[in-house]
């Protein structure tokens, strides 16, 4: 996906996604990108909760999550549920500029990213 189709797929309320490299052989790792309303009060809450500061109504706040799951629990047909993920980490982008340094610390690039249902994003 080219990167104004990914930031216009995040800007419509979708979600992206990339797999990782894991930890271990054991596990597999995902990322998941999400564009945040600023002018919710859920996001709001989001944001203090993590000890991030209030951001103004119009600002561009993406959401990225990392984590992992064992393999054996995706070869199965069950269910994920959020005891089932690893390795949780959030990390929160004020921007298009931060949420592409921060996709770069991961290794990745806003063109790696894909939607969840052309990959077996497990959640």
């Amino acid at each position: 996906m080219n990167a104004n189709a990914a930031l216009t797929t995040l800007k419509s309320g979708r979600s992206l996604v990339s797999e990782l490299a894991p930890s271990s052989p054991e596990y597999r790792s995902w990322v998941g990108v999400y564009h945040l309303a600023a002018d919710s009060k859920c996001v709001h809450n989001l944001l203090r909760n993590n000890r991030l500061s209030t951001i103004s109504p119009d600002a561009d706040i993406y959401r990225i999550r990392v984590f992992e799951v064992r393999r054996d629990l995706m070869a199965g047909d069950r269910w994920l549920s959020e005891g089932d993920l690893v390795s949780k980490q959030n990390l929160f982008a004020n921007g298009l500029e931060d949420l592409v340094t921060k996709l770069r610390t991961l290794g990745l690039s806003l063109e790696d990213l894909c939607y969840p249902w052309d990959t077996d994003y497990p959640i």
